[in-house]
């Protein structure tokens, strides 16, 4: 399939899923609140290692693909920039709109994971991407620009699913081999666990990774 033919795919068909999704009661409303705070203390404290006050005031974060509850609250510093190309519609969503109060305009970004965002170039001291990738048109692209953004002595959290069978609401991740030799080729991995292996944590992705730029 051609590269326009997954954008038309991805925009038409897997994107109005995702939002669907989002408007319905998921573990991002505050009805939820203990899974949701869960998860986010199982992910960046019990697999990344890091402290809610692990970054400055000063710190730049990005969360690439943040969905419709911004994950970066739980530091207690930094300016954390949001990118969606949802953002927009999931600001409406009044369950949870409030928690996107304490962010300034340039910091909620709803644009497509794809799309470089030039002010954040090599600006960030942590970039977020978590159950992201499968979920795009292009992950290569989506990578690139996370690698982009990141400065020297960085950290890299990812998580994802890589099936290349693609289903509603992802389309997957159609060469696999490409897909690891992309990482080997531009970071250094801190830290790794695969789905099944039996140090992974709950809410843990086919493949979890803290990376930094080489």
């Amino acid at each position: 399939m051609s590269q326009n033919n997954l954008y038309q795919e991805w925009e038409n068909i897997h994107q109005p899923w995702e939002l669907k999704y989002h408007q319905g009661p998921n573990f991002r409303w505050p009805s939820f609140e203990t899974k949701w705070q869960f998860q986010w203390d199982t992910i960046f404290h019990e697999f990344a290692g890091f402290e809610k006050n692990s970054f400055s005031q000063e710190d730049i974060l990005v969360d690439v693909g943040c969905g419709s509850r911004p994950a970066l609250n739980w530091f207690d510093n930094g300016k954390k920039y949001n990118i969606d190309p949802l953002l927009k519609e999931y600001l409406k969503i009044e369950k949870i709109n409030h928690f996107w109060n304490n962010f300034n305009e340039d910091q909620l970004i709803s644009k497509q994971a794809e799309a470089l965002q030039e002010s954040l170039i090599g600006k960030a001291s942590f970039v977020l991407c978590w159950n992201v990738l499968d979920h795009c048109f292009d992950w290569e692209m989506v990578l690139k620009n996370c690698l982009a953004y990141m400065k020297n002595k960085s950290f890299f959290l990812l998580g994802t699913d890589h099936s290349s069978v693609s289903h509603i609401g992802h389309p997957g991740i159609k060469d696999q081999s490409k897909f690891f030799k992309f990482f080997e080729e531009n970071f250094i991995t801190h830290k790794k666990i695969k789905l099944g292996e039996k140090n992974q944590f709950k809410n843990c992705r086919q493949i979890n990774l803290l990376l930094c730029k080489k």
